[in-house]
Formats: C-alpha cells, structure tokens, sequence
C-alpha cells in the first residue's frame, strides 16, 4: 500500500494534564509502515505527530529484519520534528523499551528489555522498537514501537526470539488504550526532548536487563566478545565484563553463551 495514499480511521488530537503539547493521531486501518508513512510526510506533518495501524503489511526492526503485523497488536510511530540530538536514538530507544515494562507491569506482566531495543517476556519476544532519523528539509526523528497485544506472530526467518503477547500472560488490552497509555507516561518521564532520555532510568533499566549477570556472546559483523552483561551506560551503551576488563558496545547482536 503507498503510504501517501492511506486514508485514516480516524484524526485527532490526545491531551493529557500536565503535558506541554498534544499529540496528532493518525489512526489507519492498514498501511505498509507506519514509520515510512511518517518519513515520507515528515515535511507537512507536525511535530508530535503519532501514527498507528491496525494492521501493517511491511513491518520491519533492526537491520532491516521484517516485523509480522497482523491485526491484534499495536503499532505506531511517532515523529519529532525538530529532532533531538542524533545521538539520544539509542536512548530513546531504550527509554520507550523501559515505558512499556512499566505498562506490563501494571498488567502483571514480567518483561526484561534486551539490548539494545526489544523486550521479552518468558524468553520470548513481545516487543520491538525503531528509532530512525532524517535532515530534509530539516532534522527529524521517528520512533516506531510495535507490540503483539492479542496474537504472537510466527517469526518467519528464524534468527530472532520466538513470539510472545501481552494476552499470553494476561487479559489483553485494546490497542488504543495502551497507546494513550505509552504516550501519557512518555510525557511524564522526558518532558524535555533536550534531556538526555535515560535520566533517572538507568536503575530502572538495570533491574529489568535482559541476561543481567550472564554470559552472551556480542557479534558485530565478523568480530564477536564473550562476556558478562553489566548494565548500561548513561549513554545507552551495553556494558559486558570481559577477560579484557569492561568494555562498552554501542551497537551488535546478542545471544547467549
């Protein structure tokens, strides 16, 4: 489906108490991406601008994996315009992965986040997120969140975590709701774009790291490090303890040892 040619469900502004600026939903029934819809209209949409679908056709995740988007999850993307600074991506990143463990929490739901933008529940994967940028006709941002609510997709190409649901561990939410959710909380916990996003959620983060305490393997390109998981930075970055000492990645594969 091209992305210009999505007719909405539904358009209106969300406002919460205490929140600065409103956020633009756009609402659609299906579309092929609803990152792509953002960055191909990123220069006549406004900043604050929130896309969800019921449906996506071409999903995708971290280096250029395809993301299953039946109807029965949540998935939206959500533009800054003007962007905050490049490198808070990974952070933001980060910070969107922790909201939404808050929000499983409520449900009951234990999640860890695995690094460096998914989380999972029981060993599986139940949520993934996608910071993107772009600088025409002057720098954006694009955070997409996809979350499997009612059904765990197949994951078809066999290299990541198998599929879980929020309604695998507990009543299953309507897609909306949780996304008004997500936004209010996100207005609470970073107000300021020009804050770094993970003030006061390092701790947070740390108690709900994915392998926290056990040896993965880091793989990046032909390069890979064995070490223990240690934390994260204030910067985003993965901390393992190596035979080498402490080193810190900003970007790889994980699995574990």
């Amino acid at each position: 489906m091209d992305t210009q040619d999505a007719t909405p469900v539904e358009q209106r502004d969300i406002r919460f108490a205490g929140a600065r600026l409103p956020w633009h939903l756009i609402h659609l029934e299906t579309i092929g991406s609803t990152s792509d819809y953002l960055k191909q209209n990123a220069r006549r949409l406004p900043d604050r601008t929130v896309v969800a679908a019921d449906r996506q056709t071409a999903g995708r995740g971290r280096l250029g994996r395809s993301w299953s988007s039946p109807h029965g999850g949540l998935y939206m993307s959500i533009l800054f315009k003007p962007s905050p600074p490049p490198e808070y991506a990974p952070r933001l990143s980060l910070l969107a992965a922790d909201v939404l463990c808050d929000l499983l929490a409520e449900a009951g739901i234990s999640a860890e986040v695995k690094w460096p933008n998914d989380i999972v529940t029981g060993s599986r994967k139940i949520a993934g997120i996608l910071p993107e940028g772009g600088s025409l006709p002057s720098p954006w941002m694009v955070l997409g969140v996809g979350l499997n609510i009612a059904i765990a997709p197949e994951i078809p190409d066999g290299r990541a975590l198998e599929a879980s649901c929020w309604g695998a561990w507990a009543s299953p939410p309507a897609s909306m709701d949780v996304l008004a959710s997500f936004l209010r909380r996100l207005d609470e916990v970073w107000p300021d774009r020009d804050d770094n996003p993970l003030e006061g959620r390092l701790g947070s983060l740390h108690s709900r790291l994915w392998c926290l305490g056990h040896l993965v393997r880091m793989t990046r390109g032909p390069e890979s490090v064995v070490g223990t998981v240690s934390g994260i930075d204030p910067e985003g970055r993965l901390l393992l303890a190596t035979s080498s000492g402490m080193q810190a990645f900003d970007s790889g594969e994980l699995r574990p040892v």
